[in-house]
């Protein structure tokens, strides 16, 4: 938890053992889709484990978790291609804005290849949305 994470001895431990692959998922210009990450990860014979970092906060928070991190700053990133968010509690920056658990949803279904196995965190997110908006409007469930 926090925004700085510096000093944190697990993060860095993860980040410099030889055996994680680790990517974050943060889309700009830079970042590779994950067809290209399976190919050179399969080409290399890279074996090992994947790992998968997702900053959780608004944009703006993320923005400041990420630029505080050199070592996060250093990974290669990747993204998930222009998907339609369905988060409507916050403004988007952009049309193709995820929230956190969107962006872990479709991650983990493109990657693995079973969105069927990861459609409870959607089930989960629409229900969120939703009673977020009835309360919103004075409904109470």
């Amino acid at each position: 938890m926090g925004e700085d994470f510096a000093g944190a001895q697990w993060l860095n431990a993860l980040l410099a053992d030889p055996k994680m692959h680790c990517y974050l998922l943060w889309p700009d210009e830079q970042a590779l889709g994950l067809d290209l990450v399976r190919e050179r990860i399969v080409q290399n014979d890279e074996g090992g484990k994947v790992c998968f970092i997702l900053l959780d906060g608004t944009w703006r928070k993320a923005y400041r978790m990420l630029h505080s991190n050199p070592a996060l700053l250093r990974l290669p990133r990747i993204k998930l291609g222009a998907i339609p968010g369905q988060y409507s509690i916050r403004k988007k920056p952009f049309p193709e804005a995820l929230s956190t658990l969107e962006a872990g949803y479709h991650l983990l279904s493109q990657w693995e290849g079973e969105p069927e196995r990861f459609a409870p965190l959607m089930t989960l997110f629409t229900h969120l949305n939703q009673q977020w908006h009835d309360f919103a409007q004075g409904r109470r469930v």
